[in-house]
């Protein structure tokens, strides 16, 4: 996947479910993938059965509701049953983040200067 070379953020678009996509900041270093409460509900997600968590953020100590997402695709490959957290990221509006619980399943290869992401399915 291209990106702008030099840049610190790296945007991309995801399927979640099976027809809904999702724009995603890649963030290795946050645990758990996030979206945004429009997404959940587009979803179809009851966020009054999801499990209440508080997390620690760049931006400080914040609360969220814990779902599942049936799925995530990015190229045709596919993580089923994704744990995320439902949050509102300041400044971003209607994205969320790719954390460290989907991106384990991927070697991920970064090359800024050039403005390249490689994701290699493991195993």
């Amino acid at each position: 996947m291209r990106f702008k070379p030099g840049t610190s953020r790296i945007t991309l678009v995801a399927g979640i479910g099976h027809n809904l996509r999702q724009r995603f900041i890649i963030d290795t270093g946050a645990s758990l993938v996030t979206v945004p409460a429009a997404t959940a509900r587009r979803l179809g997600l009851d966020l009054s059965l999801g499990r209440r968590r508080r997390f620690y953020s760049a931006t400080g100590v914040r609360d969220a509701i814990e779902v599942t997402l049936p799925q995530i695709e990015i190229d045709g490959w596919v993580v089923e049953e994704v744990q995320a957290l439902v949050v509102d990221l300041p400044g971003h509006p209607g994205v969320g983040l790719l954390g460290m619980n989907f991106l384990r399943h991927f070697q991920v290869d970064v090359d800024s200067r050039r403005g390249f992401l490689r994701l290699t399915p493991r195993g």
